[in-house]
Formats: C-alpha cells, sequence, structure tokens
C-alpha cells in the first residue's frame, strides 16, 4: 500500500508498508535494516592426509556449496584454531560458475607450521553479493599414528622429531582381540619440571589397551647424543624423567609425594628405577638406585644385561653422527618421557 501522510496532534507520521526512515517531531530515527535475504552456504573442509609426519605436508580442501551461485566471488580463510595464526586466504576456483558442483578452495600446509600432535583447522568462506559466510573445520595429527589388528605379532610405531635429532619406537604386543592405536609424536616445548632430552624434544605418546607392556627406546643423534651423554657420567645413573597419570616408583623408592610429584599438566613425574635384568648380581649396589622387579612397570631397561649399563653412546667419527640410545618398559597409556 502506497504510503500516506495524516495529521494527528500537531505530528506529521509517515505510514508505509514496508520499513522506512520514522520522523516524529525534531527527531529521527532508522528502521531496522532489511533482513539478510542471501542464499545460505555449507562449508566442508578435508585434509589429505589428516596424519602427517612432521616433515610433510597436507593439502587442505574446502568445498562450498551452492557452488552456482558462489562463483568465484568470496574468499576462504583456512586458519589454526590452536593458535588463532592465518595458514592461508584462497579464492574458490570458477569450475563452479553457474553449475550444480561445489567451488573448491584448496591450500598445501606444511607440517612444520603446525604444532605437533591434534590440530584443528576452519576454512571460513567469507561469502558473496548473493551468498551468506559459512565455515567448517578438520582435524590433522602431526606425528605417526599406527593401528594393528589381534594376532598381528608385535606392534612397532615410530616417531621422529622436527629437527631429526630424536627418533623412537614404540613396541608392543598386539592386542588379544580387537584393535590398538599408538599416537606419537615430539613435543618441542621445554617441559617442566622434567630435564629435556633433544633440546627439548620430549616424546609424548598415547597407546588405547594400556595393560600390554610397551617397549620403548629413544635414539639421539649428532650433538643432541653428545650433550645427553655429557649430562652424567657414563658409567652413573641416567636421567629419564618419565610422566604418567598414574603413581609409579622413581629411582630413589619413592612415590607420589617424594621425588615423584605432580606437575603443571596433572602428571605424576619423576626419574625412572632400573627394571631387574635377572643376571643374578646386585644391581643396587652397582648403581646405588631403586630396582624393581621385571614387571613393575614403569623402569629403564638394561641396555646390556652383563654389564648393567642403561644406556649405549657410539661417538661419531668423520661423516658419522654420535648416538646415544635408552630404552624404558611402561603399560602406562599417556605418559611423556624426557631425558
Amino acid at each position: 500500500m502506497p504510503g500516506h501522510l495524516t495529521r494527528a496532534r500537531r505530528r506529521f507520521v509517515l505510514i508505509a508498508s514496508t520499513p522506512v526512515i520514522a520522523i516524529a517531531g525534531l527527531g529521527a530515527t532508522v528502521a531496522p535494516s532489511m533482513a539478510d535475504v542471501r542464499v545460505a552456504t555449507t562449508t566442508t573442509v578435508s585434509a589429505s592426509p589428516s596424519v602427517v609426519d612432521p616433515s610433510g605436508s597436507t593439502t587442505l580442501t574446502a568445498n562450498i556449496l551452492p557452488g552456482f551461485l558462489v562463483g568465484p566471488l568470496g574468499n576462504v580463510k583456512f586458519t589454526d584454531s590452536n593458535n588463532g595464526a592465518v595458514l592461508g586466504t584462497v579464492k574458490p576456483g570458477l569450475q563452479c560458475i553457474l553449475r550444480n558442483k561445489p567451488c573448491v578452495a584448496t591450500l598445501t600446509v606444511q607440517a612444520s607450521v603446525l604444532a605437533t600432535g591434534d590440530n584443528t583447522i576452519v576454512a571460513a568462506y567469507s561469502g558473496g553479493i548473493a551468498t551468506k559466510p559459512s565455515s567448517g573445520s578438520t582435524d590433522v595429527f602431526v606425528g605417526t599414528k599406527n593401528t594393528c589388528q589381534s594376532g598381528s605379532g608385535q606392534c612397532i610405531t615410530s616417531a621422529t622429531s622436527s629437527d631429526g635429532s630424536t627418533s623412537t619406537t614404540i613396541n608392543s604386543p598386539a592386542p588379544s582381540s580387537g584393535t590398538e592405536t599408538v599416537t606419537a609424536y615430539f613435543a618441542t616445548q621445554t617441559p617442566d619440571p622434567c630435564t629435556t632430552v633433544g633440546y627439548g624434544d620430549t616424546l609424548v605418546y598415547t597407546v588405547t589397551n594400556a595393560g600390554e607392556p610397551k617397549t620403548v627406546t629413544l635414539t639421539l643423534t649428532g650433538t643432541a647424543a653428545d650433550q645427553e651423554h655429557n649430562l652424567v657420567d657414563p658409567n652413573s645413573w641416567g636421567n629419564v624423567c618419565f610422566e604418567s597419570p598414574s603413581q609409579f616408583v622413581t629411582d630413589n623408592g619413592t612415590a607420589a609425594g617424594g621425588q615423584a610429584t605432580i606437575g603443571p599438566d596433572g602428571l605424576y613425574y619423576g626419574n625412572l628405577p632400573l627394571c631387574d635384568d635377572g643376571d643374578g648380581d646386585n644391581d643396587y649396589e652397582d648403581t646405588g638406585k631403586t630396582v624393581v622387579g621385571a614387571d613393575a612397570y614403569p623402569c629403564i631397561n638394561f641396555v646390556n644385561a652383563q654389564q648393567d649399563t642403561w644406556a649405549t653412546y657410539t661417538e661419531g667419527s668423520g661423516s658419522t653422527p654420535s648416538t646415544y640410545t635408552e630404552s624404558f618398559t611402561t603399560t602406562a597409556s599417556d605418559p611423556k618421557a624426557h631425558g
């Protein structure tokens, strides 16, 4: 209905069938803006691969529907929700113009710009003249992930730090039934309160069947190996600091409340005791540290039971770098290990 003017009590009022500017007396107000009539969109995003080695990369692919309205309008911004960092902004391709197929935006990301462990990546489409914005997310794991079936023998998972100075293998029996998944990565943040291994590399891993014994072997290379070797007398005691959600006996025989305390992340921590190697000698006299039964996990394994050595170190020569290897046995499902 067309707008018309009426006179009422010395005020002029404009009456209209659509939202307009209303005038009353000497003041003026703006009516609510028109509703957003743009078409709603849906954005989905995937990562290939979704599990990435620290030295590798992943390709992020965002799909926006309905593509025939999106066309090349707007941008897709990829963001790491862990820290808010923008990984890149991409304009959707032209293949979807006036076609019933999604508009696609892709971005290749190096694993080195992501945090080790779990990452959530968000793809946000900015919208266009005819389309509303939308967003979607996907997960990217930086590290290694290994799933093995029951009856498959030993499950071995390997991981390497981003600078290559530290590597590890996690060896455990296959589950009696079902599957077992092991995830592992090296965190580069300096852990508190444990001493660090390999320039701050900290092994973090999770095993789904925590009741099975796991043997974890850490190997340092080059300068990291030399520094770890020189931390203590090579014939003396090691310094593997371990964190676990459960209390455990430490190298001085105490449990939680003694040397093993609760760290900022809520895990119990302390240096590991020795595993009894069963060779009949007096390990306590040899090391001056606590020795626990072979089935009392977690504990440091003797690398050479004949000599009661808990670690091996080989000095570099020529182009061959130094190596330093130590191992421990545990049944804990979510520990952290530092040198």
